[in-house]
């Protein structure tokens, strides 16, 4: 198994408990929304990072205005663009938190 899916795993698991624990005192409405909101975030980064192979075969147009050109996209991007998004949440609780100190 690719280490990428073993780490992005493990990430995504974490994501999810951490919602599960933050979500527990709520009425069962919010706690069924705040745990189905976290795991459809977490579909569209895994799948990236999981099958970025398979999306890197996706071809991109040009703009209207322009001759039509096609191009494949690297799967090394949109697995780089999957890790991003997976960590999103990190980047900006972190970024949040120097920014309080700061001031």
């Amino acid at each position: 198994m690719d280490w990428q899916r073993i780490v992005s795993g493990v990430v995504a698991l974490s994501y999810l408990t951490a919602a599960l624990v933050g979500a527990w005192g709520q009425r069962p409405g919010e706690f069924v929304f705040t745990v189905l909101f976290m795991a459809g975030f977490l579909c569209i980064p895994l799948a990236m990072i999981w099958f970025g192979g398979e999306w890197g075969g996706s071809i991109v147009h040009g703009q209207y205005s322009q001759p039509e050109f096609k191009r494949l996209t690297p799967p090394s991007l949109i697995v780089l663009c999957g890790w991003l998004l997976l960590l999103l949440p990190v980047i900006v609780a972190l970024a949040a938190y120097v920014f309080t100190r700061l001031s």
